[in-house]
């Protein structure tokens, strides 16, 4: 992620390329409690799974982050 938000290519993070690396933080870390929740690897979200999988009360077990 630093890679793509470092558009100067210093190894560094300016004022300007850190809110575009947050979002990629975030978009990311979205996409791994999506991961989790997502037991059966349907690509989708059911109310059972996010009773079921609860990211938000501990690690996930499914997948190794």
């Amino acid at each position: 992620m630093l890679g793509e938000a470092d558009t100067d290519k210093s190894n560094t993070l300016s004022v300007g390329e850190f809110a575009p690396f947050t979002k990629l933080f975030e978009a990311a870390r979205a996409q791994r409690h999506f991961t989790c929740l997502d037991g059966n690897d349907d690509g989708q979200v059911s109310a059972e799974e996010l009773v079921t999988h609860r990211p938000l009360h501990g690690p996930c077990h499914r997948r190794p982050f």
